[in-house]
């Protein structure tokens, strides 16, 4: 198959514009190098889009490898040496043919070397470059060296009264924690022993149990690479540190408090580079991402995305500024602190210390000629007061807030101060999400589920579906190597876009935060319940998880 140039590619499939592929050709004779890799510098497109029109191209699948675990088999089909120089990952061998993910198939020789080298038919799936690169090194290397065995031998260590390193053991733990996509690692001490917790997809399991004889020790460990006062173990002190693993950086916040069994601790693992996502990835509906970019138009107004804490609003924000035209549209940032960097997007941090907060920062972002201001959250009367003067002085204010809902982000906003005129004036959309764990696709079983076990839900498109049938087909958890037997892998975005239409607006103007299902309806606004019924019945997630979300 005839390979298009990429830029040409990405032109076709509508991933960039030709104002985009001119700059970034303009990059490239400043700075020479892949004109792919230069896009995805630019911020015009991900490699995870790159990824995904290369598949179309060659009409292959695609493979998200944050979700995707390759078989043991599968890597052992292959020495890690060839799947290195030929960058390719085997992904899983099924009736005698082996899957390897490539980015690029195009190589008349690639398909013979590893049939020959795995005695196996070969078919292809599409990812990433980098996350390919990423996945041979982790993959490789835990299966010459599982982290978990030796983890587990030093705790059998430690519990004969042997002396550890215990510099091994907490890095140790936090590879495997890295390794495993958790965003948490907990460090509890209690009577009989110290346990280790992850928090993996939201959701705390339980990892490892070491003697208590050596817990302070691993908090002292983790003070010095902290800089944290070693011999304060009285008062709650927090940190941080900077740690690398399989040539990815990472920044570790610490947070220490005092117990009636020692110092419990709190790791939160955060890359120091953060993939940008297209909104489509996260989980969102076109429905709603229409009205999203239907938004961004404006040159005035206030977009909103709200959620509970860890719900991935930041996420959402930054996906949705991706929707606009930097090239066109001057776009400043404030932010506590810069979680993504974004190429042509000037950045800056707030410093409370100096006085340089959300609310002040806005006086000066507004002096640069902004059209678009990222307010990186709403915590107080000054910012919101701050963020409405300037949506009405003419500029497009993109940013978050914790509340349960859309209408109590509403709400939220008048207790702060903001009148309901000023609302009805400035507001543009509120965008309401949560996360649910996705099904592990190596594992979810179909069941059979009655309507009126839906219908007890609180699902309310249903009430009214005609033709209602006796029953539907969704799937559960099971649970396998894949996903460590929890049966979720990853998670997606549910969410509802509240856009601030002419009805809305009046009722905001007579100061009516309740807004009426009915005319919600009319509207065509799904609730975040619809949204999830819609991952239910596409078999991305299970009843169980939106009962657990959603109690």
């Amino acid at each position: 198959m005839k390979n298009s140039p990429i830029g040409e590619l990405l032109l076709n499939t509508g991933h960039v514009t030709a104002e985009q592929l001119e700059v970034a050709l303009h990059t490239q004779k400043a700075r020479p190098g892949y004109l792919g890799e230069i896009l995805v510098g630019l911020d015009f497109v991900t490699a995870d889009e790159i990824a995904h029109a290369i598949a179309a191209q060659h009409k292959l699948p695609y493979v998200d490898l944050t979700i995707a675990v390759p078989q043991k088999k599968a890597l052992q089909a292959l020495p890690k040496d060839i799947a290195l120089g030929n960058a390719v990952l085997p992904l899983r061998i099924k009736r005698g043919v082996l899957t390897v993910v490539t980015h690029d198939p195009s190589g008349p020789e690639l398909e013979s070397l590893l049939r020959d080298m795995s005695g196996l038919e070969i078919s292809f799936a599409i990812s990433d470059k980098a996350l390919i690169a990423q996945s041979i090194e982790l993959y490789y290397f835990e299966l010459e060296n599982p982290i978990e065995n030796r983890i587990a031998s030093l705790v059998d260590e430690a519990a004969s009264e042997r002396d550890i390193d215990i510099e091994v053991f907490l890095n140790l733990l936090i590879q495997n924690a890295i390794k495993d996509r958790a965003t948490d690692i907990h460090i509890r001490p209690q009577a009989l022993s110290s346990h280790v917790f992850y928090r993996v997809d939201g959701v705390l399991h339980h990892y490892f149990s070491f003697p208590s004889h050596i817990h302070r020790n691993v908090i002292s460990r983790v003070k010095v690479l902290s800089d944290i006062d070693i011999t304060r173990q009285r008062s709650p002190q927090d940190g941080g540190f900077a740690f690398s693993y399989l040539r990815t950086a990472y920044d570790i916040r610490v947070a220490i408090i005092p117990t009636s069994f020692g110092e419990n601790m709190v790791l939160r693992i955060l890359p120091k580079t953060e993939a940008l996502h297209r909104l489509e990835r996260l989980g969102f509906e076109a429905p709603q991402v229409a009205v999203l970019e239907r938004c961004l138009r404006k040159q005035s107004g206030i977009i909103l995305t709200v959620g509970p804490s860890g719900s991935g609003k930041s996420t959402t924000l930054y996906s949705t500024l991706r929707r606009t035209n930097i090239l066109q549209r001057n776009v400043v940032t404030v932010e506590d602190p810069i979680e993504y960097q974004l190429s042509l997007v000037q950045q800056t941090n707030v410093n409370e210390a100096a006085g340089y907060t959300f609310a002040e920062s806005l006086q000066y972002l507004v002096r640069q000629d902004a059209d678009i201001i990222l307010i990186g959250e709403v915590r107080n009367q000054e910012t919101a007061m701050a963020v409405a003067r300037s949506a009405l002085s003419g500029h497009l204010i993109l940013s978050t807030m914790t509340a349960n809902d859309a209408q109590g982000a509403i709400a939220r906003l008048m207790d702060f101060g903001v009148k309901s005129y000023m609302l009805s004036a400035t507001l543009l959309a509120v965008l309401y999400q949560r996360l649910l764990r996705r099904l592990c696709d190596n594992c979810k079983r179909p069941v059979e589920l009655s309507w009126p076990q839906l219908l007890e839900q609180d699902f309310g498109r249903l009430e009214d579906a005609p033709d209602a049938p006796t029953t539907v087909t969704v799937h559960e958890a099971v649970g396998c190597e894949h996903c460590r037997q929890s049966g979720y892998r990853g998670r997606i975005a549910v969410a509802e876009v509240l856009e601030i239409t002419e009805d809305v607006r009046h009722l905001l103007e007579q100061g009516r935060m309740a807004l009426e299902t009915d005319l919600l309806r009319k509207q065509g606004v799904n609730s975040i319940r619809d949204d999830a019924l819609a991952k239910l019945l596409q078999g991305v997630t299970s009843l169980e998880e939106i009962r657990r979300v959603f109690a």
